[in-house]
């Protein structure tokens, strides 16, 4: 341990930033040095490397989202029940797996907001990664009355989920993705894109 100065772990940082991502240098380097902290309460070193390190900063994204007027004629040509999802998607900048996971009880009509607790994998359920993750999202007074709508012809399922498929499973993003999206996309003659958290989705 005696070998392992901040200048070893800078160098580490540097060939590493090479191949990985700043969050994945980041994560890397913190993990790192939770573990050396433990090494330093057993008396094992009494320096730190870990102090005062040069991370990389956050790479820009080149991704331009879909415009208001592409988001609505998406919306507007879509059909039932993707329609409501891509509505969803687009106001609430929620996740597609997390639109997927959607149980009906969530939908709170009478309070115009929609409440995030899950998501699908895979059309696996699970739990959102963080406690910000379970959230309220708030929703304009249309969708609020379009969801109304909307839950008045929902089916019930065993899963309570607001989309499933004919067999009763969670939607999968990436085969919503592929069928639904990039055709209507196609028709509409617009750039190919896919779903994203910052709006309707970004181009590819």
């Amino acid at each position: 341990m005696k070998e392992i100065t901040r200048d070893v772990v800078q160098g580490f940082i540097a060939r590493k930033a090479k191949s990985l991502s700043s969050k994945s240098v980041k994560n890397c380097i913190a993990l790192l040095g939770e573990m050396w902290q433990v090494a330093k309460v057993g008396g094992y070193t009494q320096i730190d490397p870990f102090v005062a390190l040069r991370l990389p900063e956050p790479e820009l994204l080149d991704e331009p989202a879909l415009t208001i007027e592409e988001m609505k004629l998406i919306i507007d040509s879509a059909p039932e029940p993707f329609k409501t999802l891509c509505w969803i998607l687009a106001e609430t900048g929620i996740r597609c797996g997390e639109a997927c996971a959607l149980p009906v009880s969530n939908i709170l009509v009478d309070l115009g907001a929609i409440r995030i607790t899950q998501s699908t994998w895979q059309q696996t359920i699970q739990t959102v990664k963080s406690k910000k993750g379970n959230r309220l999202c708030e929703i304009s007074p249309q969708l609020t009355e379009h969801l109304r709508a909307y839950l008045r012809s929902w089916r019930p399922n065993r899963l309570g989920l607001l989309f499933v498929t004919k067999n009763g499973t969670p939607w999968d993003q990436n085969t919503v993705r592929r069928r639904k999206l990039y055709a209507l996309l196609a028709k509409l003659r617009i750039e190919k894109c896919g779903f994203h958290p910052s709006g309707m989705g970004t181009r590819r």
